[in-house]
């Protein structure tokens, strides 16, 4: 698999420990997954540590997760995709899950829930056209050499634990209505943290480019998950996903009343119509935030989609 495992994100309003800490869970992240690909042997114990990190990181300062939606390269690599789909379930995770074991656990499974893409070759993983029939059948194999290399190839102190993180694998991509893969089970025997996977790996996906096509702007994809939240995914929890990234969804470039231009960075869960944003204007690497929540004379006045 000819990736670019070293990608990793940078912005310019997270502290230097943060940036520092992101490293290292992209590092361990590749590490895995370049074992795997090398049909080596990989150790989990440090993975479950640096999820645990990252819960902590997302608790203190949620402006972690503007990693995971918007990078400077667009080039797909499968490293960068579950890298920001952790962040992702780390954010969601935090407003649904109680239990601090399944939080760490879904935060974990999404680091390398697409493991079995080690074992997909290049010329389709990396087709610039639509795949065929025959394609997709073979990238949909991949949820079942996940939970493969999960068993017989990774080490990890927790055995029960271990085997959960296979079954969520193995489940990621089944959905609801039974339309999913490998197994086409429907709701009621689909692991909880199966469906917040899904949801979180169905809006990375959306948000980004692929080899094939165009990356959605956020606000059109949040529309199209609330879309296949009819027969993909359980309504309550694709309504919660979609509370916590609007109205203005993380990543959206927005111009203030005072004519400045800034990016969206956190949502204030109790007053989302006010969000932080990350003043930019001509210079992405400037620390200044306005928490609108805080400042009333400030509002948003119009979003700005690139072309």
């Amino acid at each position: 698999m000819n990736q670019d495992y070293s990608q990793h994100h940078k912005q310019g309003y997270i502290s230097q420990s943060v940036e520092s800490f992101i490293e290292s869970l992209s590092r361990e992240i590749h590490s895995i997954y370049l074992l795997a690909e090398q049909g080596e042997s990989f150790r989990m114990d440090n993975l479950w540590k640096l999820s645990g990190k990252l819960i902590h990181h997302m608790r203190t300062d949620p402006r972690i997760i503007g990693t995971a939606l918007f990078s400077d390269n667009d080039k797909y690599s499968v490293v960068s995709h579950s890298f920001n789909t952790a962040i992702l379930a780390a954010y969601m995770g935090l407003y649904v899950l109680r239990d601090v074991l399944q939080l760490n656990l879904l935060v974990m499974t999404a680091c390398i829930h697409d493991i079995g893409m080690v074992q997909i070759p290049d010329d389709i993983l990396f087709k610039q056209t639509l795949l065929s029939n025959h394609e997709i059948k073979v990238i949909r194999r991949h949820p079942v050499i996940g939970n493969r290399l999960i068993y017989e190839a990774g080490a990890f102190a927790n055995l029960p634990i271990k085997k959960m993180l296979g079954e969520i694998i193995l489940q990621e991509h089944e959905r609801d209505g039974g339309t999913g893969y490998p197994f086409q089970i429907t709701a009621e025997q689909i692991h909880l943290l199966s469906t917040l996977l899904g949801i979180c790996d169905t809006y990375e996906t959306l948000t980004h480019a692929r080899p094939w096509r165009q990356k959605m702007h956020p606000t059109v994809a949040l529309r199209e998950i609330s879309r296949l939240s009819r027969e993909y995914f359980p309504a309550d929890y694709v309504n919660t996903f979609i509370q916590t990234l609007t109205y203005f969804p993380i990543g959206t470039i927005v111009k203030l009343n005072d004519g400045r231009i800034g990016e969206v960075i956190a949502v204030n869960s109790n007053d989302p119509q006010h969000p932080k944003i990350h003043i930019v204007d001509d210079d992405p690497q400037t620390t200044d935030i306005i928490d609108l929540h805080l400042n009333p004379n400030y509002n948003i006045n119009q979003i700005i989609i690139s072309e």
